[in-house]
């Protein structure tokens, strides 16, 4: 007995077990409230009764996409009772918790373990739902968790620690699923090529053949995804039904439009998780640094999300000529184009959207450099 209690207290003095099975426990709470099969998932119910799974993910390749991996694991999860994906989102995201403390918070640092825990819980995860909970999570979320989790054994390598060998196919298959996903596989890219990188230039052409492995299922991912014959087949529906002059705009176009949705969805549009991502990172960096820099940087995006979102009328009627600049920052098309590119008045927001968002960059890595 006295055995099981000592374990029990020495369980609990690790702060990263704790906050996992705290985040365990809520996100199971969220999740039982869930329906999992809208939308999107009654499409993937209907075609399974129509046609056999082969025929379906064949179609899919052919027709509409690379994601053949996912849309198998969503056809079989969605057949199934609603707490088997439950269950096993409840576990998928308590899996990105898990990876993110392991990477980047010492377990002795309670207050960074708990911010980041809180993160994850203030997270828009409604974002997923329009094309049904299921569908959404399975194809976003989960390829995020398997991402983060194959990136752990990257901090491994490089600090010398040792990997057991029962964890290397698990990293395999955690890579091989998220980067059946086109943005986590290019992520995953970008991470693997510089680590590799970086460890050949550190041993003198030496790598951990673990690295040249994962990196090598990244590669045979991007050719599949490359050479889908549906992929470009979707590619010409969406611009066609969403965005016709999508083909015309040149890279500087595509930049801009990327700032301004980015910066119109976190700061025009009302955003409740973005304020309180932007408030804990400002009262944590004001608690543990005091660095007047770095304080004036973490309060830029917090001041921006109530100039431009929240107290915006009364800035407006207080000074009626920011009334332009609110305007561009508000439109659904780039800020900056070939047309408009030696105009102040388009240039001006967008390096303000550079400012404000590299700020948050700035802060996040402050967060994890204390």
């Amino acid at each position: 007995m006295e055995n099981v209690l000592g374990k029990i207290k020495e369980f609990f003095k690790n702060n990263i077990r704790i906050a996992v099975l705290v985040l365990f426990v809520l996100e199971f709470l969220i999740n039982i409230w869930i329906v999992p099969n809208q939308y999107d998932g009654e499409f993937f119910l209907e075609k399974m009764e129509q046609m056999s799974l082969f025929d379906f993910l064949l179609g899919r390749y052919q027709n509409w996409t690379s994601r053949l991996l996912l849309e198998l694991v969503t056809c079989v999860i969605l057949s199934k009772p609603s707490f088997v994906w439950i269950l096993l989102n409840t576990i998928m995201t308590t899996i990105i918790g898990y990876s993110i403390l392991k990477i980047f918070v010492k377990k002795e640092d309670r207050e960074s373990v708990w911010m980041a825990i809180g993160f994850i819980l203030i997270a828009p995860i409604y974002k997923v739902s329009s094309s049904g909970w299921g569908v959404g999570t399975i194809v976003y979320t989960w390829p995020l968790a398997m991402l983060l989790f194959s990136c752990i054994p990257i901090k491994k390598i490089v600090q010398g620690q040792k990997i057991q060998k029962w964890m290397y196919p698990m990293y395999c298959v955690a890579l091989l699923f998220a980067c059946n996903q086109e943005q986590s596989c290019m992520i995953a890219f970008g991470i693997y090529g510089l680590f590799t990188i970086l460890e050949i230039l550190k041993n003198r052409k030496k790598v951990h053949p673990f690295l040249v492995v994962q990196w090598g299922i990244v590669i045979l991912s991007l050719i599949f995804i490359a050479t889908c014959p549906g992929n470009y087949v979707r590619k010409n529906a969406e611009i066609q039904n969403y965005y016709s002059e999508f083909g015309m705009l040149g890279i500087l176009d595509k930049i801009s439009l990327g700032l301004t949705a980015t910066v119109n969805n976190l700061l025009v549009k009302p955003n409740l998780a973005f304020l309180v991502c932007c408030l804990l990172i400002a009262v944590y960096i004001f608690k543990v640094d005091k660095n007047k820099l770095h304080r004036a940087i973490c309060m830029i995006p917090l001041i921006a999300i109530f100039v431009f979102g929240i107290l915006k009328n009364a800035v407006c009627s207080l000074y009626p000529y920011l009334n332009v600049f609110y305007e561009i920052i508000s439109l659904e098309e780039p800020m900056l184009n070939a047309t408009n590119y030696m105009d102040g008045l388009h240039f001006i927001p967008l390096m303000m959207a550079f400012i404000i968002l590299g700020s948050l960059f700035l802060s996040i890595l402050l967060i994890f450099k204390k």
